[in-house]
């Protein structure tokens, strides 16, 4: 979360919902039972539509990472990872073992 984000929210009187119109650098849904089809159906266009640079859409049981990298041109590249180490790129120094994630 960018800092000037968070000094935003920080200065409302009382914390409310948290809208944001200007993009993210990365944004992670994780499935859920009761809003797995409307996070991708319906977030997921609302997040491509912002300019957010990365959107990750992790599935717990399916035990995957979904991700979406906006490309210089503004679509997104999409990819499945099943396992292995991933980076993301808002956080550079960052690596995540998606067994390890994943371990029951």
């Amino acid at each position: 979360m960018p800092a000037a984000f968070v000094q935003r929210l920080l200065s409302e009187p009382v914390p409310a919902l948290e809208v944001y119109s200007e993009p993210l650098p990365f944004v992670i849904e994780v499935w859920s039972p009761s809003t797995g089809d409307f996070d991708v159906t319906d977030k997921l266009p609302e997040y491509q539509a912002r300019g957010d640079a990365e959107i990750w859409y992790l599935h717990p049981y399916e035990r995957t990472l979904t991700r979406w990298l906006r490309e210089p041109d503004g679509s997104y590249a999409e990819s499945v990872h099943r396992g292995g180490l991933t980076n993301p790129t808002a956080l550079p120094d960052v690596t995540i073992d998606l067994a390890s994630l994943f371990r029951a």
